[in-house]
């Protein structure tokens, strides 16, 4: 994951190369599974994306936070379901 948003810079259709980190979890873990993965996930996000990088690093601080928080919930809801 760290690969993934940490070579962004402000593209935004690289970020959907999260889904297969979410996705092996889902099939082979279940429920457990994906809630580690989708945390994985959202604490490399928050560490990229304060660091200046990702796909939101040019927003506002609370616009960031926004972003993220509706970014990890909407990768990471439906492998849940």
């Amino acid at each position: 994951a760290w690969a993934v948003f940490a070579a962004l810079d402000g593209v935004a259709s690289r970020a959907f190369l999260v889904t297969p980190v979410l996705i092996w979890p889902a099939l082979r873990c279940g429920v457990r599974g994906v809630a580690a993965a989708a945390a994985v996930v959202a604490v490399v996000l928050v560490t990229v994306t304060n660091a200046g990088g990702g796909p939101f690093a040019g927003a506002a601080d609370v616009v960031r936070g926004a972003f993220v928080q509706l970014y990890v919930a909407a990768a990471a809801v439906p492998f849940l379901v």
